[in-house]
């Protein structure tokens, strides 16, 4: 798949895979503060303190879909993430 070249229909569902990844890897995550890491209660984020910061593996699925479907595919999950 990584050296092999696709068609429309393969790179679509690469792009709704990898989109649905993002999307759902940006509500989950993990809430870091004062050196201690707590998992998030709720899919949506609350407010948080300037001390406070969410890490999530967005981007872990962002550059899967590069790798696998190549630019387009990589280029159009990052647009489809950011947008959401």
């Amino acid at each position: 798949m990584l050296f092999q070249d696709q068609g429309v229909k393969e790179n679509v569902w690469l792009i709704i895979i990898f989109s649905a990844l993002s999307i759902v890897s940006s509500y989950t995550g993990i809430k870091i503060e004062g050196g201690s890491i707590n998992p998030l209660n709720q899919m949506i984020h609350s407010t948080i303190n300037a001390e406070e910061a969410i890490a999530n593996t967005r981007l872990i699925g962002v550059t899967i879909a590069g790798i696998f479907g190549g630019p387009l595919v990589g280029v159009s999950v990052g647009i489809i993430g950011a947008l959401e």
